[in-house]
């Protein structure tokens, strides 16, 4: 059975919950200051589109790419939101099972929650597409954006294994010892 001074992968409970609470916290800020920046994103744009409309300098192709991007901004903001929110109320008073399979659950590798990124990549995708249909380098346009999504993608995977997976396999091996002991 494990208890606070035996360790699992070199932590014991009372560190892993000192190295849950730093992390949430690092996440809450950062999900904090998205949700201003796709706030501030999503109010700039709309002064952009309203200019564009009242100067008669537009094309339909505009109006429905900044729509996309609008939406997109606005998928940003909300998913942010719910982020920021849901890493500042941690109950870490909670007993150390239930926290630990919350914060197993948290930094999985894949959400259901993630449906909302990939559907944020897709409307800007659309945005940028009715934004450069007007070029005849459209193709090459999307080839770019497809390649910046590909290059984020690996960069937050790296960014994930080096930082959370140790977190995640960690609270796993934990919760198995705690179960494995309550069995015994």
């Amino acid at each position: 059975m494990i208890n606070n001074k035996k360790k699992a992968h070199g932590q014991d409970i009372d560190e892993m919950i000192h190295t849950l609470k730093k992390a949430d916290a690092e996440n809450a800020k950062l999900a904090k200051n998205m949700q201003y920046l796709y706030f501030s994103l999503t109010i700039f744009y709309v002064f952009y589109m309203f200019f564009l409309f009242f100067r008669n300098n537009y094309a339909i192709n505009y109006l429905i790419g900044g729509g996309f991007f609008l939406i997109t901004f606005t998928i940003f903001m909300l998913f942010f939101k719910k982020s920021s929110a849901e890493n500042s109320q941690i109950n870490y008073a909670m007993p150390v099972l239930s926290l630990l399979k919350a914060a197993a659950k948290r930094y999985k590798i894949l959400h259901p929650k993630i449906v909302w990124i990939f559907l944020g990549i897709l409307f800007t995708a659309l945005g940028i597409y009715f934004l450069s249909v007007d070029y005849k380098f459209v193709t090459e346009i999307q080839f770019l954006y497809w390649g910046l999504v590909v290059l984020s993608l690996i960069i937050g995977l790296i960014v994930y294994y080096v930082k959370y997976k140790p977190i995640h396999d960690n609270l796993v091996q934990m919760i198995k010892e705690i179960e494995e002991g309550k069995n015994h």
